[in-house]
């Protein structure tokens, strides 16, 4: 069994350890089933925890091309599964994954 730890807490440790043993971007998915406010608050504990290594939706929108994982290295991709809400869209979203994800596959 595994006790509960709090949001903050997991993404303090995400941090300290994301690239100890590769430094290819990391994409983390994140399941997304809270009101508005608490979306806000997550939105709000990943840009002050990941600050310049988060890969924003801002930042992808100036690519002529998707970088490969290389050019990435030390990145974080945030994906969100949610309920269509987009408390989140600052941080990263799903067609921003999954459309890296198809080009590094090719």
């Amino acid at each position: 069994m595994t006790k509960p730890i709090s949001f903050l807490k997991c993404v303090k440790a995400i941090k300290r350890h994301a690239f100890s043993n590769s430094p290819y971007p990391l994409v983390i998915t994140l399941e997304i089933h809270c009101n508005k406010k608490n979306k806000i608050e997550v939105a709000q504990i990943l840009n002050q925890e990941f600050k310049y290594m988060l890969i924003t939706r801002r930042e992808a929108e100036t690519w002529e091309q998707y970088p490969s994982p290389t050019q990435l290295c030390g990145k974080i991709l945030i994906r969100c599964k949610n309920d269509g809400d987009d408390a989140l869209l600052g941080v990263g979203d799903e067609r921003l994954s999954k459309q890296m994800r198809k080009t590094w596959e090719a």
